[in-house]
Formats: C-alpha cells, structure tokens, sequence
C-alpha cells in the first residue's frame, strides 16, 4: 500500500479547488514564497523586530488578556 501523507492530500485538495494540476499549484505557491515583497510597513516591523526595540514581553499565561487589550 502506498504511504499517503497528510500534507500531500491538502495540496490535493487545494489545487483542485484552484482547477490546476498539482504540479501547477505547487509551483505557484512557491513562487509566491520565494518572489513576495513585503510593503515598507512589514519592512519596518521586520527591522524593528530584528533590532528588538521596543519590545514588549508577553505574559502568555494571561494571552487571552493580552489579546483583549489589543
């Protein structure tokens, strides 16, 4: 019997909703991956992140709070 994986069932899935070969829609999402140019906004968040300024620290035992103050 052939070892189907999980993930290649989704990919299934999703091309046919697209109406493309497997082939095509795996392609397509890669490209999309490699070739996606965040806007300055991400950009800046990117740097901010890397550069960890004004960061602040997460208390995930009350991550339901936190996402309320949001």
């Amino acid at each position: 019997m052939e070892n189907i994986c999980i993930c290649d069932i989704r990919l299934k899935v999703e091309a046919k909703k697209q109406n493309r070969s497997l082939n095509n829609f795996v392609e397509s999402v890669l490209m999309d991956a490699v070739y996606r140019n965040p806007n300055k906004e991400t950009l800046a968040a990117i740097k901010e992140a890397r550069d960890n300024r004004d960061l602040e620290t997460i208390n995930l035992e009350n991550l339901e709070g936190f996402i309320d103050s949001l």
